[in-house]
């Protein structure tokens, strides 16, 4: 940065110190060649004495006096280092060496009017310098582990010839361009972690109860204060710890979506609100206060000899077996979009998922049977769904096995939870998904299009708040997530030590089974 010398003055407390001349202008003089000089100056560390610590300047007027140099050695001089130092009182010289030459000004004309401590100024500028270098790194590199790497996206292997699922690389597709085209516009929010308890009724005797009209009044007023985001892309990450990454979320109304792009979410919300029929919703009161919740795909053995099956409704699928075939057929489709909407969103965090399934041998949501090589976008063994206005306490997801899930929100059609027109919204007022503990979240109220996010759900505790829906439209919720039992099951039958469980231990083998789609289309247990 240059700045003329007669204002060099306002820039002191910056400390800004003579670093280099720059030759400006001809400035003629009686008895020498004299050059009118713009001081350089550039951030540097400088030591003082006692003596001249503390010290202003009021005008600065300058001449370098040149002593035998040709014209060359003039344009040369330019690039010169400077040794500042602090001569009797208030005088101050700059000398500078060129060669075996040196040329010398000297200020002698300094008035104190005030004292500046420049060296303690000096050092606490350099701590927030450094110290919001050291945050943008720190929150970058994280979200380069979470988002993007391109290189790693090219040298991935799979599990180093331990994977049991297929043997050849990963194979993971570049992000879609427009997602490059975003990332100038990337909104950071810094959060410190502050545990709040949304609901204190949860730190009593019976945790799990319906929250009362008065305590959800409670709830609402302190979501008065939280930052809650509805448009654009947004990171979330911990105050403290700048490298821990809690949300990553992406908005996009539908009248910036692409038809295809239409199309894939239209299948994957026609294919649940088919599927819901051939699943029982999830009736615990620690995952739901409200509306409902279902999963479909793998999970643990739930009956006798079963090792490892799929989410089902056996009633529904007795009454129905070709539908409940016809669908499943479906699934593939519907996990492969949800697949690639994770890995355009957050690739590496994808990358990161698929290789736990691999290491695992967990089976993928549209897999019929245990056992099938993974395709490029499997990258999780079950998918959970909510409806009907479902809201749930604050929770972690401690049972996950992955450090990062994928969620996404939507509104719907309620009759067939088709896409709503683009053009129209239906308001519906008060509907968040919170993260208390760091006071903020996703604003649902007015969502007329598709909200995609990576987050920490076994790390941080988050929830959906209760509104009256008065809306046209429902807002359905899903996520993608890896459990731990599904997993370690998954291993053990890989390996074959489920067979040396106490449970499965004197069962003879041809007993047991895998509930696959074919086995429950047959009417099997």
């Amino acid at each position: 940065m240059q700045f003329c010398t007669t204002s060099a003055l306002r820039y002191l407390d910056k400390i800004f110190i003579p670093h280099t001349a720059e030759i400006q202008t001809l400035s003629p003089a009686t008895d020498a060649l004299t050059r009118q000089t713009t001081l350089t100056y550039s951030k540097f560390r400088h030591r003082t004495n006692s003596h001249s610590h503390r010290f202003e300047l009021i005008t600065v007027r300058s001449q370098i006096v040149w002593l035998g140099l040709t014209l060359a050695e003039l344009e040369a001089f330019t690039s010169l280092p400077v040794r500042l130092r602090f001569a009797h009182g208030r005088s101050l010289s700059l000398k500078y060496t060129f060669g075996a030459k040196e040329a010398q000004f000297q200020h002698s004309t300094f008035t104190q009017t005030r004292q500046i401590t420049l060296r303690k100024a000096y050092l606490a500028e350099r701590k927030r310098k450094n110290r919001s270098k050291k945050h943008a790194e720190e929150r970058t590199s994280e979200l380069s582990l979470t988002l993007d790497d391109t290189e790693r996206r090219h040298t991935i292997t799979n599990c180093n010839s331990i994977n049991h699922h297929r043997d050849k690389r990963l194979v993971i597709e570049p992000i879609d361009p427009a997602m490059h085209a975003r990332q100038d516009k990337i909104t950071w929010s810094s959060k410190r972690y502050i545990k709040l308890e949304l609901f204190p009724h949860m730190l009593g005797n019976n945790p799990d109860r319906l929250p009362t009209s008065a305590e959800f009044e409670h709830c609402n007023n302190l979501i008065k204060n939280f930052r809650l985001f509805n448009h654009g892309k947004v990171v979330i990450h911990d105050k403290k710890d700048n490298s821990k990454i809690i949300a990553l979320i992406e908005f996009t109304p539908f009248d910036q979506m692409t038809p295809n792009g239409l199309a894939d979410i239209n299948y994957i919300t026609r294919f649940l609100h088919s599927a819901k029929q051939f699943v029982n919703a999830v009736g615990s009161e620690t995952r739901s206060w409200g509306g409902r919740m279902f999963a479909i795909g793998w999970r643990k053995a739930m009956v006798g000899f079963q090792l490892i099956g799929l989410y089902r409704n056996k009633a529904a699928i007795d009454r129905s077996p070709q539908a409940y075939e016809s669908l499943m057929k479906k699934s593939e489709q519907a996990s492969s979009i949800l697949g690639r909407l994770f890995r355009q969103l957050a690739n590496v965090a994808f990358a990161d998922n698929q290789e736990v399934m691999n290491q695992n041998s967990i089976p993928s949501i549209g897999q019929p049977d245990f056992g099938i090589p993974l395709g490029d976008d499997d990258c999780a063994p079950n998918l959970t769904f909510t409806s009907d206005d479902f809201f749930n306490p604050p929770h972690c997801d401690t049972k996950d096995l992955s450090e990062f899930a994928f969620g996404l929100f939507t509104p719907v059609n309620k009759g067939d939870w088709s896409l709503p027109n683009t053009r129209q919204s239906s308001p519906i007022p008060g509907r968040t998904f919170v993260f208390p503990d760091y006071r903020c979240g996703i604003d649902l109220s007015k969502n007329n299009g598709v909200v995609k996010m990576v987050w920490r759900a076994k790390d941080v505790r988050h929830c959906t708040i209760y509104s009256a829906n008065t809306s046209i439209y429902d807002q359905i919720g899903m996520s993608l997530q890896i459990n731990k039992k599904t997993a370690k099951t998954s291993h053990n039958i890989k390996s074959g030590s489920i067979y040396e469980r106490p449970a499965y231990k004197d069962v003879p083998k041809e007993k047991l089974y895998i509930g696959n789609v074919q086995h429950y289309v047959k009417g099997l247990l």
